[in-house]
């Protein structure tokens, strides 16, 4: 399954203080994949120091990694998780076997996040791996502030 047009819109930091629409195309799912459709993204401090330069970053950059989504597509191996349900995520890998990992601060993992997902939430859709999603045990309709995506044409 595509999503809609078989494009996913995306919003990426391309510079400091510069973001830019990005459409991308979206492939088959991997088989332990799940294709999500973002409903609410915070705005976290690390967004605000990427966007605001105060990182050393590699650009583009995707944003958002504090959302609620709703699953679209999952990969045939996804057990526990299905079109309709709402999920959210950390997306700080964690390998376990790395220094800062063994000592406690997994969320400086040095084998970090790259790879593991499409589009972070300054999107409309994303795919990331299933282990990163846990249920919200919510029903959509419980997400109340969710909002449709804008369209291209507003």
């Amino acid at each position: 399954m595509s999503y809609g047009d078989g494009v996913g819109r995306e919003f990426l930091l391309v510079g400091p203080r510069k973001v830019v629409r990005n459409d991308r195309q979206i492939g088959p799912l991997a088989p332990d994949w799940v294709r999500i459709r973002f409903l609410v993204c915070g705005i976290c401090g690390s967004d605000v120091s990427m966007y605001v330069g105060s990182r050393d970053l590699a650009y583009p950059r995707s944003l958002g990694h504090e959302f609620i989504a709703e699953v679209v597509d999952v990969g045939s191996e996804v057990a526990g998780l299905g079109a309709g349900d709402i999920v959210t995520s950390d997306l700080n890998y964690r390998c376990t076997a790395c220094d800062h990992c063994v000592a406690g601060r997994t969320h400086l993992c040095r084998h970090g996040q790259e790879g593991h997902f499409t589009s972070r939430a300054f999107a409309e859709c994303g795919e990331i791996e299933a282990g990163y999603l846990t249920t919200c045990g919510a029903p959509r309709y419980a997400i109340w502030c969710a909002q449709e995506f804008p369209s291209a044409s507003r």
